[in-house]
């Protein structure tokens, strides 16, 4: 009986002395899968109530399957059971991204027992993952190539080429660019100044001739020489003849074929040429007094015929032709399309997200600065579509180009203008002085008149026509602006100048012709009075309009010129003979005005302006030209170059 009972507490105390029971599962949701999907994981543990357990060693686990990821893990949570027991569980998401037959191993879970840590493990899990079924089966399914090694089409081909060629062009551009980088460019020349006229040429080599002392040695072969070169070089210059080559009956016969002399002058320049020939050749030997009333005789014909029409003046008619190219559509109401260019963008807004993939990422923060050229230029791709898509639209409403040609016929107003050039022209109560300012609304007024012959002379101790009447106002604009003083002898001859501008106008066609005489100073040089001048306009029919040019009282104005030819500036009274140019005005019809500032002087013009009116015939041609080739070519170039960019070095996808 002892013995008895001494073994059943022997087993009792063998019972009392083993471990706590730990018992662990763990459960899949599902044991085949598809290459990324996800499965989930439960893993439970029921233990006796004096156990405390721990931690789940999920991922110390799988170490073992390194294929298999986790996703996702929850903390575990510790549920209520029966009074003698403790419940844990713990759910993780995992997912396999390789075929194949995988084993999750058993999954230890730690515990404290009686003081002492102890580990328990689970059972272990198979998971079979397969790869993604495609619709052609398995023969449809191959091996990754290179982009290299991969067949190619027609458009890669095309699309290389045309890089290649782009290539090619750009290198060749430069290669121009490194070759004139450093090619010297030569200036224009300067304009030559306006050439002297040819009476002012032969008088001052007739005053030298005159001061030379050929006669007083006795060299009349050699004075008579020069006098003859002096008269043959002008008929020359002014008539356009071979005087120097020819023999004295070829020059009279030249000068009356061109019927340029009246006939008292052609017989007086025979004798000149005859008397010459005479002494050069015959060794006549006449008196001192007969060389010197020779010299006064050239130069009276000088002097007379320099203003005396030439025959080489153009007639140029007043017929002008304007061309306006305004840009028009013959199908505008497509041009409503480009209403829908707006809806395009909101919907490649809309379908970007579904044609470009998202990469959700945490934080931005490692790409900043990192924005390539490509990255930038791959996003202007769409906007070069829809530019080609607007240049297509233009196209296809047939742009076209009116061009209006007006023929005009024109009555028009011969006008000549009559500068003076004398030195008190250059007085500063003007801005910056009286001849520039003067030039300067002088063009204007010329630009105004486009349908109306204007010339131009010009006058100071002496005149010239600077200009002959021409429609041709770019070639008169220019004579304008070159005006200066010192080119003729210093003094004020009105006479000269009005004289010169009617002897222009007496031959005109036109039925209406005018002067506009501007002048600053007193009629106080010239061998022809104005009062005479201003009848022979009266007789001719034709009206002055004389302008009187200068403050009232003193201006700061040239008084002396200098050894080195710049004139000395002092005040001065300003005198101007307006009681006769008031009377030249009267007598012809015209009318005076005197301009004190700049104002006045552009008044003024305005004025003569609108007197003075021309008749116009406008009659219009409209004619159009298609455009639209260059619309769609542009549009063509565009898409090229974006299928180029797209498929060659802004490629994003083999």
């Amino acid at each position: 009986m002892r013995r008895t009972l001494g073994i059943m507490l022997g087993i009792l105390g063998l019972f009392l002395s083993l471990p706590a029971q730990v018992k662990i599962t763990a459960q899949l949701d599902k044991h085949n899968i598809q290459i990324g999907d996800h499965i989930k994981l439960v893993v439970q543990a029921v233990a006796d109530e004096s156990v405390q357990l721990g931690e789940v060693k999920l991922a110390e686990a799988l170490k073992a399957e390194p294929k298999i990821e986790i996703i996702s893990q929850k903390k575990p949570n510790s549920l209520s059971g029966s009074a003698q027991q403790t419940l844990l569980a713990m759910e993780a998401v995992l997912t396999c991204f390789e075929e194949g037959q995988y084993e999750i191993p058993a999954i230890a879970i730690e515990y404290q027992q009686d003081g002492f840590r102890k580990t328990a493990s689970s059972n272990s899990l198979q998971i079979k993952v397969s790869t993604i079924p495609t619709e052609g089966g398995d023969q449809d399914i191959r091996d990754i190539k290179s982009i290299w090694t991969e067949q190619r089409n027609w458009e890669d081909y095309v699309t290389w080429a045309l890089g290649l060629l782009a290539i090619l062009g750009l290198i060749y551009a430069l290669r121009r660019w490194y070759q004139n980088r450093n090619k010297i460019v030569e200036a224009p020349p300067a304009p030559l100044p306006p050439p002297k006229p040819a009476h002012l040429v032969a008088k001052e080599k007739l005053q030298n001739l005159e001061a030379s002392d050929l006669l007083d040695r006795g060299q009349v072969n050699a004075y008579q020489t020069e006098l003859t070169y002096i008269l043959r070089e002008y008929l020359e210059a002014r008539y356009e003849i071979p005087a120097l080559e020819s023999t004295s009956d070829e020059v009279i016969q030249a000068m009356k074929s061109q019927d340029a002399l009246p006939e008292d002058w052609a017989l007086r320049l025979r004798k000149m040429l005859e008397t010459a020939d005479l002494v050069k050749f015959a060794k006549a030997e006449p008196p001192i007094q007969f060389h010197t009333e020779a010299l006064a005789e050239v130069r009276s014909f000088v002097e007379t015929t320099a203003f005396l029409p030439s025959t080489n003046t153009v007639e140029e008619t007043g017929t002008k032709t304007l061309l306006f190219a305004p840009l028009v559509f013959l199908h505008p109401y497509l041009l409503l399309l480009l209403l829908g260019i707006p809806f395009l963008i909101w919907y490649h807004r809309k379908r970007r997200k579904k044609r470009y993939a998202t990469l959700l990422l945490p934080s931005l923060g490692a790409f900043d600065g990192r924005i390539s050229w490509r990255s930038r230029l791959l996003a202007l791709l769409p906007w070069f579509r829809l530019l080609a898509f607007s240049l297509l639209i233009v196209a296809i409403a047939r742009p076209q180009l009116t061009r209006k040609e007006e023929k005009i016929k024109a009555e028009g107003i011969d006008i000549m203008l009559s500068m003076d050039l004398s030195s008190s022209m250059l007085a500063q109560d003007f801005d910056p002085d009286r001849l520039s300012k003067s030039k300067e609304l002088a063009v204007e007024f010329v630009k105004g008149r486009p349908y109306d012959r204007v010339g131009l002379v010009v006058f100071a101790g002496e005149s010239f026509t600077q200009c002959p009447l021409t429609t041709d106002h770019a070639i008169l604009t220019n004579f304008l602006k070159e005006l200066q003083c010192g080119i003729l002898e210093d003094g004020t001859a009105i006479g000269m100048g009005l004289a010169g501008a009617v002897n222009r106008l007496k031959k005109s066609p036109a039925k209406s012709k005018i002067i506009i005489l501007l002048t600053d100073g007193v009629n106080n040089a010239g061998y022809f009075k104005p009062l005479t001048a201003g009848e022979i306009a009266k007789e001719l029919g034709i009206r002055v309009y004389c302008i009187g040019v200068g403050t009232t009282g003193e201006a700061l104005t040239p008084v002396s010129r200098r050894s080195d030819g710049q004139f000395h500036f002092d005040m001065a009274r300003v005198e101007i003979d307006e009681a006769l140019l008031k009377e030249i005005a009267k007598m012809t019809g015209g009318q005076y005005y005197r301009a004190t500032n700049a104002e006045d002087l552009k008044n003024i013009y305005r004025k003569i302006d609108k007197l003075e009116k021309t008749e116009i015939q406008v009659s219009s041609i409209k004619k159009y030209s298609e455009e639209f080739h260059w619309w769609a070519l542009g549009a063509l170039l565009i898409l090229v170059f974006e299928f180029v960019a797209r498929h060659s070095f802004l490629r994003s996808l083999p």
